[in-house]
């Protein structure tokens, strides 16, 4: 086959491939949305939860996000202030080579486990995604006759697989017993989510409640189907761990 015609297959498959898993979550009534509005809802942004950038004394914490370029021999860790959140994640995260976050705050300046304040959202991942599986998915989560897991509130098409986004009612404090708690909880649920049904990878990847995801709207992997990461609500009623 020559290069030219390869480039063609390619460009098709892409396309294809990302008509079929938008169509599957739109006919289960999800919309794309803008992906900055997803980290409004999760971080309660203009509500004065996380901190702003000179604010003092509050005991608030705030998300971490992490991003590197090519042509960098180091990454940044980067403190979504509430007041900067808009203007870095435009001007920065999403123009990244590679770029992380997830749904906790922390107090300090990098994700990690030990500094860990709040749960916001409980962020999953599924690889191995098809739009015949990806239909398995809803319609269990839609099926109140299974109830083997609950809907998510919002659904990534992040390149390979999807992430699914459950935002809380209420964060959850993340106190020493509860990470344990909480982690547990969540291999759990992903062994309920990710099945023969709903993922044609059968090595099922556990991750913990501190893993970071690539961030909304932000670039995905090189040769992947997707360009950027998309993000579509299909629920707008929030969570709660019962």
């Amino acid at each position: 086959m020559v290069p030219g015609s390869f480039l063609f297959f390619y460009v098709c498959f892409r396309e294809v491939f990302i008509t079929m898993l938008s169509d599957v979550i739109e006919r289960y009534g999800g919309k794309k949305i803008d992906p900055l509005d997803v980290y409004k809802d999760i971080f309660r942004i203009g509500e004065g939860f996380i901190q702003k950038e000179y604010e003092k004394g509050s005991f608030k914490a705030n998300p971490i996000a992490y991003y590197k370029n090519e042509n960098e021999d180091h990454g940044h860790f980067r403190i979504m202030f509430e007041d900067k959140f808009e203007e870095i994640y435009r001007n920065e995260l999403v123009n990244a080579d590679f770029c992380v976050m997830n749904g906790l705050t922390y107090f300090g300046a990098k994700y990690t486990s030990d500094r860990a304040s709040k749960m916001c959202a409980m962020i999953f991942d599924i690889d191995g995604v098809t739009d015949n599986s990806l239909n398995n998915f809803f319609y269990a989560a839609f099926n109140k006759e299974f109830d083997y897991y609950p809907l998510p509130n919002y659904v990534a098409l992040s390149g390979h697989g999807i992430h699914l986004y459950y935002v809380f009612e209420e964060p959850v404090p993340l106190f020493p017993n509860l990470k344990l708690q909480l982690k547990e909880f969540k291999y759990s649920l992903t062994e309920k989510m990710w099945n023969k049904n709903t993922s044609v990878d059968e090595k099922v990847q556990k991750q913990g409640i501190n893993q970071p995801f690539r961030i909304l709207g932000g670039k995905c992997k090189k040769n992947a189907p997707l360009d950027r990461v998309e993000v579509y609500r299909v629920n707008q009623h929030p969570v709660n761990i019962e």
